[in-house]
């Protein structure tokens, strides 16, 4: 499979530093697209599919705690 938006965790690190997102939902939705375009690459079922469908659903679960520590709910468009 072909992906369409590459990204990076340093990409990432770089952009957060640089206070390049709008948002936490914009760099959530980053994150988001490392983990999708990982799944996307490599077959269901192999190591690296596995681990991005686990560390997705770990980060899913830290964001939502962190939005609820700040008050803000996902796609609020909110800086944070």
């Amino acid at each position: 499979q072909i992906v369409k938006r590459p990204m990076d965790l340093g990409q990432i690190k770089r952009k957060i530093e640089k206070e390049e997102y709008a948002s936490v939902n914009d760099a959530a939705n980053d994150v988001r697209l490392v983990w999708q375009n990982c799944k996307t690459y490599n077959a269901d079922g192999s190591d690296f599919y596995n681990l991005a469908d686990t560390l997705s659903t770990k980060f899913e679960d830290k964001f939502a705690k962190l939005l609820k520590e700040l008050g803000l709910e996902a796609g609020d468009g909110k800086s944070g």
